[in-house]
């Protein structure tokens, strides 16, 4: 990237970076609309780096690189699991068992429980028989095959090929969260899935499967988790609890809008948030005023966008400048400065210089530390409030370390304070 100045010579120069989103890749023939919104993003990067500094002109591209990594999605593929005792007791779940519901399409019996489970006949525990006849309702799309592994990724061709919703949670440190939720209708039925990373112990060693079971209720299921005893209504989304099915309507117009959440509540002993950034409550010492007079010049280039969110017409070229310090209690008064010059690079080098003395003149009288003073006003303040600190407001407590503010600069006292050492 490069900048002209007035004569047409370039000015600056930039190297920026863009970047475009990662994309999971699971077909070739989706590869040339995915490079396309690849590059998409990166020009729509580049335009808003343009926009937001103004003369910016691409001249050359450096360097173009296309990074492809294997990726290794999360899926079910376990053998005759026992689920684990903290999930079992809840009754919220159906584990299917026995082949071939322990092979690879463990996914699809456990849609089916969720969907056709009858709670007077089927128990924690169900055989993949008790659902055989139902079996033969559901299909894997073409571009899958029976006996892949169902990742999260596969599971939106399994929806629309079978008119279904299917929600997928995950289970980890006592704790349930949602790893995919469905943006489909659910014509046919809708099936809450639990992902389970059991460790079941081998010929040889111990291994760790994966497994979906099927979700009854999932109310139940996070009601360990919630703090009410009640019957309640949970979002699939972000696992908040609702009084009344109506309630739940009304809070899953907004949280369609965002993506799956993993709510966290802090720990009991650490559920209070304090403020503790007291010194930005504290009146600034120094304050600076300023105001530029600029020329609008005209962009005469060809290659100037005429259309979009942002449509640049003229520069703004600084040909003056003035500023005026303000001090707490006007303690250190100055005259205003103004300046003038008709090339913007020296209005603009004489305004930084003229900040960097200012700079170094507060800095110098904010390390003085003038000592307090006691006057009239600083006394009846000390006498009227010296129950409540004047920043944070709160109230002093019996044997609490009280301080005397004042300002270091004046030495003006202001009031009691709490002591924020």
């Amino acid at each position: 990237m490069i900048r002209y100045d007035n004569e047409g010579n370039i000015r600056d120069t930039d190297y920026p970076c863009f970047r475009a989103k990662s994309q999971i890749l699971l077909s070739s023939e989706t590869m040339p609309s995915q490079i396309d919104q690849a590059y998409f993003k990166v020009n729509s990067s580049l335009e808003s780096y343009c926009s937001s500094e103004s003369g910016w002109v691409l001249d050359e591209v450096l360097l173009l690189e296309l990074f492809i990594l294997r990726y290794n999605p999360l899926g079910g593929n376990c053998g005759d699991l026992e689920l684990p005792h903290e999930l079992s007791r809840t009754r919220a779940l159906i584990n299917v068992t026995g082949r071939p519901a322990n092979s690879k399409n463990c996914f699809i019996y456990a849609v089916i429980a969720a969907i056709h489970h009858k709670p007077s006949e089927h128990s924690d525990s169900v055989h993949w028989s008790a659902f055989e006849d139902k079996r033969r309702m559901y299909r894997f799309p073409d571009s899958m095959d029976e006996n892949d592994t169902v990742t999260l990724t596969k599971i939106p061709e399994f929806e629309k090929e079978n008119k279904i919703s299917v929600n997928v949670f995950a289970y980890d440190d006592g704790t349930v969260f949602p790893l995919y939720v469905s943006t489909n209708g659910n014509e046919r039925g809708h099936a809450n899935l639990l992902l389970l990373n059991v460790l079941q112990q081998d010929d040889t060693d111990q291994q760790v499967f994966p497994h979906y079971c099927a979700i009854k209720d999932l109310g139940t299921l996070v009601h360990h988790q919630l703090s009410s005893t009640h019957k309640v209504y949970v979002c699939p989304r972000c696992l908040n609890a609702k009084y009344s099915s109506k309630d739940l309507e009304q809070h899953m117009e907004h949280c369609n809008l965002l993506d799956p959440l993993n709510v966290k509540m802090p720990s009991i002993g650490n559920d209070y948030i304090e403020f503790k950034k007291h010194h930005l409550q504290l009146e600034a010492p120094f304050v600076i005023v300023a105001r530029f007079e600029c020329f609008r010049r005209p962009i005469f280039d060809l290659n100037e966008p005429t259309e979009g969110a942002i449509v640049r017409e003229r520069f703004h070229d600084p040909c003056a400048f003035a500023y005026y310090r303000i001090s707490i209690d006007n303690s250190y008064p100055k005259e205003p400065v103004f300046f003038t010059h008709h090339d913007t690079r020296i209005v603009m080098k004489e305004f930084l210089q003229c900040m960097q003395r200012e700079q170094t003149e507060a800095l110098a009288i904010m390390r003085r530390n003038q000592p307090i003073q006691y006057c009239d006003e600083g006394i009846r303040n000390i006498q009227a409030s010296n129950d409540k600190c004047h920043i944070c407001d709160d109230t002093f407590l019996p044997g609490q370390r009280i301080a005397l503010d004042h300002c270091h600069i004046t030495g003006r006292k202001f009031n009691s304070s709490n002591n924020f050492e």
